[in-house]
């Protein structure tokens, strides 16, 4: 479903004990993000061409796995549950505690930038976040596919996540 919007570089299975992934560096839009902030202020959020940095690991049998959406839509680095309150318009099904990162407005979906300001200006629906929650999954699963195959292979393998923050 949400396949164009990650990208696989490299091999699919790798040919080192390395697989590297870019969970920030994309900056796609979704049509439902619904910012009431500019290009120029959200870029501010993202890890600006980390995977072009990384890109030549590929050559070497390094797959690199790039999300292709803002982090502040949804943040690939983040728990399912990892979820904001005072993002939200009416309370989470299931409760839950608020992390060090809900409580800065980093959470799942970002409610503010480093400098404070909102993302929204309105509280999002519990609806509009759980379907956004399904995005990362491709995502998540195309990672543990380029990871599985050398874990078997190897007795060490290293995944690493390339995020600045």
């Amino acid at each position: 479903m949400h396949e164009e919007l990650l990208i696989v570089h490299g091999p699919s299975a790798p040919a080192q004990p390395l697989v590297l992934d870019s969970p920030h560096s994309g900056r796609g839009r979704p049509a439902d993000f619904g910012s009431m902030l500019d290009d120029t202020a959200l870029q501010t959020a993202e890890d600006s061409f980390v995977d072009a940095l990384y890109l030549p690991a590929t050559q070497r049998g390094a797959p690199l796995l790039a999300a292709q959406w803002s982090r502040v839509y949804i943040d690939a680095n983040r728990e399912a549950d990892d979820i904001d309150p005072e993002l939200l318009d009416a309370p989470w099904p299931g409760g839950g505690q608020a992390s060090f990162r809900a409580l800065l407005g980093k959470a799942l979906v970002w409610r503010t930038l480093d400098d404070g300001r909102p993302v929204y200006s309105r509280r999002l629906t519990v609806a509009e976040v759980q379907q956004r929650i399904a995005l990362p999954r491709p995502y998540h699963a195309r990672l543990r596919a380029c990871s599985t195959p050398r874990v078997a292979r190897a007795s060490a393998a290293w995944c690493t996540s390339i995020a600045t923050r």
